[in-house]
């Protein structure tokens, strides 16, 4: 499209044309913008770019607060403090999850506590989405959170297939993705292979040496190990689910509903042969330990989780070089995932990789706590906020499939509309329990003359990197208004927020 069918002529063709660019064009051929647009501490030109790209990626959403606390520290230092995330105070955020009572319960007690008409296990449901919510626009630990955002679409279970299930995936965000994010990956495996949650969702409780069911161990080997592409076979499938008959978990009426345990006489003690791995008979359990331990340091394992990473941190699609690089570190420190994030969000690694020229499109999820992040939004509950993810289909544990919500930009690209859609109603105050005050705007915009409106919004949002293009074109519009209050503050914000620059990352 010719840039002459951006100029504004109105304030409405000015909308028309901030809004104009479809996402999937702007975000595979526009650069973020040239320069941040403020003070550079050192004599480094792209120390600031870098450290906005390294804020962009490591959490869900940049505020200028912490990109000024990154200045600050450095980098590297940000880098080790979001990688310890225990020793960092999260109180502001712990407190406001005390609305959610259940988060800290065993199994007996969520069954016991909200299994009656009165409770519900519906409210598990909305109060483990909340949770994510809160988590990831309050939580100071934001390196931690885009991890286990990760590992729940890594290892994905949605949490409403049965009553039980929304209690399994409490326990299972708790004691699986959120135990393990920056830990170990055969930690999680082995934790995810044994939870409720997983075997509940996939039907491995089901499976015996008399019935052998294949759904889990098929995933085992297409989503969270060596990937669909690995040279296994159907018999692969059948004795990797043979050797993991008899893994359950104990019913309600136990004391310790929801926890792990072997059942002897369902498994299956004969030999077995997974991808070229000798299982001798009578091993028990061991053979799923076995099973599991040998795909955790598989080298195709190390390929296709250090790829998945890759796209997921950095860039959509890194090129074979970039994942060897990660995928070596992978099996030289057997899997430890602190490792993996580090080298990926390394200086030189990050350069190679040229997020910059190579910008993700947020999902909905990112887009939503991410502006709200920015704008210091203040909520009385979550509900609201979910319900409008739900409509833009990215509500958190609800994708059916096991493959997890996709993080491809082809996939979210065609709800331009919508996405759109989604930033008004924030900005007009039309999600329930959710108000960007008024006052708050105000601060904004407190001492910013009209022409420079823009590129105050550049800063707030894009840390100074959203393109020219955008910022021209914005500026244009705030210029073509009549008038400048509250009501047209609110709308440049949307706009802003609408545009390619602020919807990649």
């Amino acid at each position: 499209m010719p840039d002459s069918d951006f100029i504004p002529q109105s304030p409405r063709a000015s909308r028309r044309g901030v809004l104009g660019a479809s996402l999937g064009l702007a975000a595979a051929s526009q650069s973020p913008g040239l320069a941040f647009q403020g003070p550079v501490s050192g004599n480094n030109p792209l120390l600031r770019d870098e450290l906005v790209m390294l804020l962009h990626h490591g959490s869900q959403g940049i505020t200028i607060p912490e990109l000024n606390r990154m200045r600050i520290m450095g980098r590297d230092a940000w880098l080790d403090e979001q990688l310890d995330p225990d020793s960092i105070d999260d109180s502001a955020c712990d407190a406001m999850l005390q609305s959610i009572p259940f988060l800290g319960m065993t199994g007996q007690e969520l069954w016991d506590n909200y299994t009656s008409p009165s409770s519900g296990l519906g409210q598990l449901t909305r109060g483990l989405q909340g949770a994510a919510l809160i988590r990831s626009t309050v939580s100071k630990r934001q390196l931690f959170e885009r991890m286990v955002e990760f590992w729940s679409d890594h290892f994905s279970v949605y949490q409403n297939k049965t009553g039980k299930q929304r209690i399994f995936k409490v326990l299972g965000d708790r004691d699986v993705i959120r135990a393990h994010a920056l830990g170990n990956f055969r930690d999680i495996l082995l934790a995810s292979a044994r939870s409720a949650s997983m075997s509940l969702y996939l039907d491995n409780y089901a499976s015996s040496a008399d019935a052998i069911n294949e759904n889990y161990s098929r995933e085992l080997l297409e989503l969270h190990t060596v990937g669909v592409d690995a040279p296994f076979g159907a018999s692969d499938i059948v004795d990797l689910a043979r050797c993991l008959t008899g893994w359950r978990f104990e019913w309600p009426g136990s004391g310790i509903f929801g926890t792990f345990r072997f059942a002897s006489g369902q498994h299956d003690d004969d030999s077995k042969t997974v991808m070229g791995l000798s299982i001798p008979a009578g091993g028990g359990e061991s053979d799923g330990v076995a099973a599991i331990d040998y795909l955790a340091s598989h080298p195709l394992t190390a390929q296709f989780v250090s790829r998945k990473m890759i796209s997921w941190l950095l860039r959509g699609d890194p090129d074979q070089a970039m994942v060897n690089q990660i995928a070596s570190v992978f099996m030289s420190s057997n899997g430890d995932i602190k490792a993996m994030v580090r080298a990926i969000l390394d200086p030189d690694f990050m350069l190679a990789a040229n997020p910059w020229r190579n910008p993700k499109l947020k999902r909905p999820f990112h887009l939503l706590v991410g502006l709200m992040r920015q704008l210091g939004v203040s909520t009385t509950e979550t509900l609201g906020m979910n319900q409008a993810l739900e409509a833009l289909g990215h509500a958190p544990y609800d994708w059916h499939a096991p493959d997890g919500y996709s993080d491809r930009m082809v996939d979210w690209g065609g709800a331009v509309l919508s996405r759109w859609k989604l930033v008004s109603v924030l900005l007009e105050n039309q999600i329930p329990g959710v108000t960007v005050d008024s006052a708050m705007i105000n601060s904004l915009f407190a001492g910013v003359p009209k022409d420079r409106v823009a590129g105050a919004l550049d800063l707030l949002l894009c840390g100074g990197h959203m393109s020219l293009r955008d910022r021209g074109l914005l500026q244009d519009h705030v210029d073509s208004l009549p008038n400048w209050g509250l009501q047209e503050a609110r709308e440049a914000i949307a706009l802003a927020a609408s545009t390619p620059s602020y919807q990649v990352y």
